[in-house]
């Protein structure tokens, strides 16, 4: 089984419990370009660039979904292919094993798992990303929401600084910050 299968079956489902402002693949595809723009986004690493997704096990055979995020894996950004991951929920501390360019926390992850998966982000220098605008309010680094029928990123500027992320004014002009 594609592990992009999985991770897209739980995108779906989660997005059914969840009120979704924007499309899954759109908003990973939002997310992902606005990364490019980090000043300091070519320093990071080199290689794939892997996104770990926490799921459950009980999302394990969903490969009727993987049209909802599947291009994603087929991604280049800044000439480096985006490789999505499925973890563990309960596997935060495997992201350095898995050199771990970035998180995406999908709707339906309770705010707990959200805090750990984010403040592990913030330990190891990742980004971190969700599909549910709220998060970046205090625990992400960015997330996207819908603003007059289109995507608009999140950006938490205090994580962005932690990170030593940054971002051209064009960036930000266009996104909501967050403190």
């Amino acid at each position: 089984m594609r592990v992009g299968a999985a991770i897209a079956g739980a995108l779906v489902l989660w997005s059914a419990s969840a009120r979704a402002e924007v499309p899954p693949q759109l908003g990973v595809v939002v997310m992902l370009k606005v990364l490019t723009y980090d000043h300091a986004f070519a320093d990071r690493a080199s290689g794939d660039f892997v996104v770990c997704v926490p799921t459950s096990e009980q999302h394990a055979d969903l490969s009727s979904a993987y049209a909802a995020i599947g291009p994603v894996g087929e991604t280049l950004l800044a000439g480096r292919k985006v490789r999505l991951v499925a973890v563990p929920l309960d596997g935060a501390d495997g992201l350095f094993e898995r050199k771990a360019s970035a998180v995406l926390l999908l709707p339906g992850l309770t705010p707990k798992q959200v805090e750990r998966w984010s403040k592990a982000a913030e330990r190891l220098k990742v980004y971190s990303l969700s599909l549910v605008p709220d998060d970046a309010e205090e625990r992400v680094l960015l997330s996207v929401e819908e603003a007059s029928g289109k995507p608009r990123p999140v950006v938490n500027k205090k994580l962005a600084a932690a990170l030593g992320a940054s971002f051209p004014p064009s960036v930000l002009k266009v996104a909501r910050i967050v403190q």
